[in-house]
């Protein structure tokens, strides 16, 4: 395999996995810091924010990919 090529499949499992990885990380700091502390809030929006964006950044790629085509069908 060419080194792009195991960059690509880097970058695959990262995409694949960055989702959940934020969310688990968005469930512990709802866990472990006080509601209504300013600055927990502004965290838990950001981790929030990265959160959608790492669906639909692993949603693009698969669609990118041909990944999703017999999803319509």
């Amino acid at each position: 395999m060419s080194g792009g090529g195991v960059v690509q499949v880097g970058r695959d499992e990262a995409l694949e996995a960055l989702p959940a990885v934020l969310s688990s990380i968005r469930s512990l700091v709802m866990a472990a810091f006080e509601a209504g502390d300013p600055e927990s809030e502004e965290l838990k929006r950001l981790l929030e924010a990265c959160v959608v964006g790492a669906h639909r950044l692993r949603l693009r790629e698969q669609l990118r990919s041909g990944g999703l085509a017999s999803w319509g069908e």
